[in-house]
């Protein structure tokens, strides 16, 4: 109806202004025109005046209408996403360009994966929530052959619940692995110091007021002896929101402990031992229950032993005879109880420096670990490192006479300790300028080298 009196007022106006533009060079006079320009204004903000009349009583007609309909959708809306709204979102991160037509009501669905009754972690679905609880325990569960796990569980109360978000609380929701990471830690907070020259873990703890161990425990994957320079740590010591239990059923090998006996033995002295049979640890297989929290131990059952091999028992003589005083006698005796000479004393090639020069003593060479003995009483003024004889100890025997053993394997006197002769004082080695297992055996006097034939001959028992 509305268009057909549009048409007739279409009509109408062409109708009137035909003529006028037909004979528009013959109409000269101005009033002519304003009096059509003004008729056809009126007509048509008339027409538009009556138009808009009724537009408006229809709108207000319908607005009742429309009030009402939203009123009742209001009632029956649920609060939960449209369905358009996909299992495509993979992280948290896709809710943010999500736009706000896809939703129908301002709350979302999550799930929450409840500790003791409260909401800690949300996630997309369920699935998600399930996941992690998995991934969480499968961290303490062991891949070695020889453990079974009987039972695992969690120590606190934990459920699944599906819950209803705000959308502003989108960034509540959490993937798997930010969600893992969060109960493993209890928290989001990233604190890292990046090692520099100097530091080590004693120092970061005195530092940050941390102890070592909970360095240790917040960097499981780092050796605190092996700190890099420019290699970063974590001063954030984990408290997890959940604590995983396991009950293992575990098979290992754990040594048995050989006994020692002592023998007498009057060719020795009474502070002397030697070794006449070497011991050796017994082999028993243990199967046992262990109780674990978070991977540590808590406590042990065992519930089998099985001896796979018996301990041998340790034989060692014990020396009855009384020692010589511990003063030079002036008389030397052999300082090995067997070796081969190698270099005697005087002018020789060198093996090393590959030159002549002086040998200040003589080399008998003899197996690693071989006693060295003294080869006079006296007092030890020497015990240690000294350059080019390794380790090394010098006997003051009184009268300007010291004797000197070099390259040893062990020292097993300290200065200022008086010996006697035949006290063992270390072992054959070939520590310092040295191209194998041997004693460098030198007598000085006055300070000066002199051949030690002069006082033993060493050739008569070498």
């Amino acid at each position: 109806m509305k268009e057909r009196i549009t048409d007739y007022i279409a009509w109408f106006i062409a109708k009137l202004i035909k003529p006028v533009y037909q004979n528009r060079e013959a109409i000269m006079s101005k009033k002519i025109i304003i009096i059509f320009a003004s008729i056809f204004t009126i007509i048509v903000l008339g027409v538009s005046f009556a138009n808009s009349g009724k537009t408006q009583n229809s709108l207000a007609e319908n607005d009742i209408e429309l009030k009402t309909v939203e009123v009742q959708q209001i009632e029956t809306v649920e609060p939960i996403a449209k369905d358009t709204y996909k299992n495509s979102l993979k992280t948290k991160s896709d809710y943010k360009y999500m736009d706000i037509d896809e939703i129908d009501s301002a709350m979302i669905s999550a799930y929450a994966i409840k500790i003791n009754n409260e909401d800690k972690v949300y996630l997309k679905t369920e699935q998600d929530a399930q996941n992690v609880l998995y991934d969480l325990k499968k961290i303490y569960i062991s891949d070695d052959e020889n453990t079974e796990i009987v039972k695992i569980y969690f120590d606190e109360n934990i459920e699944i619940e599906k819950v209803y978000l705000n959308v502003i609380d989108l960034e509540n929701i959490r993937t798997v692995e930010d969600a893992l990471n969060l109960i493993v830690k209890g928290t989001d907070e990233e604190r890292k110091h990046k090692i520099k020259r100097g530091e080590n873990f004693w120092v970061l703890a005195d530092d940050y007021k941390i102890s070592v161990n909970d360095l240790i425990k917040a960097n499981p994957e780092v050796v605190p002896e092996r700190l890099q320079i420019g290699q970063e740590v974590s001063l954030i010591v984990p408290e997890p929101l959940i604590n995983v239990c396991t009950v293992e059923n575990v098979t290992y090998n754990e040594k048995i402990k050989y006994d020692v006996v002592y023998e007498d033995n009057a060719n020795l002295y009474k502070d002397e031992y030697r070794v006449k049979l070497r011991g050796a640890y017994g082999t028993k297989e243990i199967e046992a229950e262990l109780v674990k929290k978070d991977g540590r131990e808590l406590g042990k059952v065992v519930l089998n032993e099985e001896i796979i091999s018996e301990p041998i028992t340790k034989v060692v003589y014990k020396g009855t005879k009384n020692p010589p005083p511990s003063i030079g006698t002036g008389v030397f005796s052999k300082p090995l109880s067997r070796g081969t000479i190698t270099s005697g004393y005087g002018m020789r090639f060198h093996p090393v420096y590959r030159t002549y020069r002086m040998h200040t003593g003589v080399d008998i060479a003899a197996p690693k670990g071989t006693p060295v003995l003294a080869s006079d009483g006296g007092k030890v003024i020497f015990a240690g490192w000294k350059t080019g004889y390794g380790n090394c100890v010098v006997i003051d025997h009184g009268a300007n006479l010291t004797s000197m053993y070099g390259h040893l394997s062990s020292i097993s006197v300290k200065v200022g300790q008086k010996v006697y002769k035949g006290k063992t004082i270390g072992g054959v080695g070939s520590t310092g300028t040295s191209t194998g297992n041997h004693l460098h055996f030198e007598i000085r006097k006055l300070g000066n080298d002199i051949n030690p034939n002069k006082y033993i001959n060493l050739y008569k028992y070498y």
